[in-house]
């Protein structure tokens, strides 16, 4: 997303700089200054809103994608894990446990139907 405040941004060091030549402070620099961290705040709340608010389906399954290896490992795990679960109704379907086997079980098969890093291949 483009910043519509990087003019004002990459301005600020010469305006404060300016003002610290002349033996004083740029009263406009600062307020600028701190207007400008509190947009940046509002936008980091906002975007953390967002995320949060995400159903858990909606979300990617990891921020890069898997390696072949992680790929496999993380199934092994969770293929432990999902038999000592049992089924959702093992624990009820409306119970913590009960989801957790449910999207334990969905986010397995997600990791075989997910992209996977191309291998890279060592030349000696």
């Amino acid at each position: 997303m483009e910043d519509k405040y990087q003019f004002l941004r990459q301005s600020l060091p010469e305006l404060v700089s300016e003002a610290a030549r002349d033996g004083g402070i740029n009263r406009r620099a600062q307020l600028i200054i701190t207007l400008l961290e509190e947009c940046d705040q509002l936008a980091n709340a906002a975007r953390l809103n967002e995320r949060r608010s995400k159903a858990f389906k909606d979300l990617p399954l990891c921020s890069s994608a898997l390696t072949a290896e992680e790929r496999i490992r993380l199934d092994e795990n969770l293929k432990s894990l999902l038999s000592f679960l049992g089924s959702p109704g093992d624990w009820g379907y409306d119970t913590q446990l009960g989801r957790l086997t449910i999207l334990l079980d969905g986010l397995r098969r997600d990791i075989w139907t997910s992209d996977v890093q191309p291998e890279t291949v060592e030349v000696a």
